[in-house]
């Protein structure tokens, strides 16, 4: 009898994802058991009640994905995620937590500190049901999600500062792409940039549309700076912060001698929304050898196309370094692409743009 040959018009079914649960409730973790195993897509490789017990299993076992509750005796989800996470770099944590209201502030602060998202844990009796479609979808996007390996020999290449590059053009405007610990990384460079560097500054963060309020809020308490999210014919100044809003990425427009904020809501190259790229063009096109590009950490490669733009018109372009990155996989595909300038931590940039904001050499 011939054996049955592969169907070369299906695609290969993708490798089993390997998943850690982390909650302290025995009833919640059966029920996530039974709905992550019923997909043919995640294996199951441990459930623990604790997150010192999690920490206990990676030193084990790597798991490419980490459900991980917040509320737990001793120590809790927030406190244990930047452990977890330097135990276990290359590990996806989606945090479950009843506390992680989209865009409250438990689950501002879990995407701070490295989680990749965040979802709702329902209550007891409605833990099932469309729940289980919702955690599998959000496990699979995650599944998709190339993270990039913060390998030893490609850390050591970069160890050490780059050359000295010059860049005579002052700093007219600062464009900074970020995603999955983006925010940790921009409330460092905020902390460490002086009151007296006013260029305006737009932020693409990938963020859910409703958390963007919430993290502007959070932003404008870390500096004197007005802090706002980005409108359609809101004026570009001296001191202006604006994030990019959730469901559009940041342009500009001209009137005379003033420039203006424009909203894009039409679907970007990468599939981001809001997207890097086109807040990188915009800036290349209308500040040219003025404009500073920042990548700090992130998932994927989104914002790549844009630098290579600035850097063709002459802009600056800076990425975060993989050490102080949660994820190196936008700074470092810049950097990869040889379009970064210099690849130093968040603090360090600010004093880059700093300098160079007042037309000193790099």
């Amino acid at each position: 009898m011939r054996s049955a040959e592969p169907d070369a018009s299906q695609p290969a079914p993708l490798p089993q994802t390997s998943v850690l649960i982390v909650d302290d409730s025995i009833v919640a973790r059966s029920i996530l058991e039974r709905i992550i195993d019923q997909s043919l897509h995640f294996n199951v490789v441990g459930s623990v009640p604790s997150a010192a017990d999690a920490l206990d299993m990676l030193a084990h076992i790597k798991p490419e994905i980490i459900v991980l509750d917040i509320e737990m005796p001793g120590m809790n989800g927030l406190a244990a995620l930047p452990l977890i996470l330097r135990s276990s770099p290359k590990s996806r944590v989606l945090i479950l937590s009843a506390s992680a209201q989209e865009g409250g502030p438990a689950a501002l602060e879990a995407l701070a500190r490295g989680a990749a998202d965040t979802l709702v844990k329902p209550g007891r009796g409605t833990i099932a049901g469309n729940f289980s479609d919702l955690l599998l979808d959000r496990l699979l996007q995650l599944a998709l999600i190339e993270r990039a390996p913060p390998a030893c020999a490609e850390v050591e290449q970069i160890a050490s500062p780059p050359p000295p590059v010059e860049h005579r053009s002052a700093i007219a405007a600062i464009g900074i792409g970020a995603s999955t610990g983006g925010i940790m990384a921009i409330n460092g460079f905020f902390g460490a940039l002086p009151d007296t560097m006013t260029k305006p500054i737009f932020i693409t963060q990938h963020l859910p549309e409703s958390f963007i309020p919430f993290f502007a809020e959070q932003l404008q308490r870390l500096t004197h700076r007005e802090v706002v999210v980005a409108a359609d014919g809101m004026a570009v100044r001296d001191g202006l912060v604006a994030l990019a809003p959730g469901d559009g990425h940041i342009r500009f427009a001209h009137r005379g001698k003033q420039i203006f904020l424009r909203i894009d809501r039409s679907a970007a190259a990468s599939g981001a929304m809001p997207s890097v790229d086109p807040m990188m063009e915009a800036l290349a096109t209308t500040y040219g050898s003025a404009a500073c590009g920042i990548m700090f950490s992130g998932m994927g490669r989104d914002g790549v196309e844009g630098a290579r733009l600035l850097r063709r018109t002459g802009g600056l372009m800076l990425a975060q370094d993989p050490e102080s990155c949660v994820v190196w996989g936008m700074p470092g595909a810049v950097a990869d692409a040889g379009l970064a300038h210099a690849i130093q931590n968040p603090m360090a940039i600010a004093a880059t743009i700093t300098r160079l904001a007042e037309g000193a050499l790099l």
